[in-house]
């Protein structure tokens, strides 16, 4: 949930077992009008987890551990 939750609560499942799984599954299917386009997702994945993003969020925890 943490990693989809900023694009869209749509995305979250009830939970994690196999049930919950396809269930959350068939209903987004379902209802793909409701989801993120493809267009918004490449977008929200290239600002929150693109390699240089994590590296200055990397650098950010280490510059945090060294003023310590």
């Amino acid at each position: 949930p943490e990693v989809v939750s900023g694009l869209s609560k749509d995305l979250i499942l009830e939970g994690s077992s196999p049930n919950q799984i396809a269930d959350g599954l068939a209903m987004r299917l379902g209802a793909l009008d409701k989801l993120p386009s493809d267009v918004a997702c490449q977008s929200y994945a290239k600002d929150n987890f693109d390699w240089p993003v994590i590296a200055r969020k990397v650098i950010g925890v280490y510059e945090k551990c060294l003023q310590k």
